[in-house]
């Protein structure tokens, strides 16, 4: 494992009876739960669809580049061989 584990306070009810763990190899991943109010956080994988890819090329370009990125006209190839 390349990341971290460990006891944190959870950010909805304030208990210390929340444990998250992170990580950072091969791709960032975060995951945490709360013993004490149930609060939950994870990530999931997969793929955008076209229609959504597009709307956050377009709304969120200046995250990746200086340049406004245009719109697909299809997918691209998507490597799902390790979902």
């Amino acid at each position: 494992m390349s990341g971290v584990i460990g006891g944190h306070k959870c950010p909805k009810c304030n208990s210390d009876l929340y444990f998250s763990m992170s990580d950072w190899k091969p791709a960032d991943t975060h995951t945490g739960n709360c013993f004490a109010c149930g609060y939950f956080i994870s990530w999931t994988e997969g793929f955008n669809t076209l229609e959504t890819l597009n709307e956050i090329r377009a709304n969120n370009y200046e995250l990746v580049s200086k340049d406004k990125l245009e719109p697909l006209t299809k997918l691209p190839k998507q490597n799902k061989e390790n979902e």
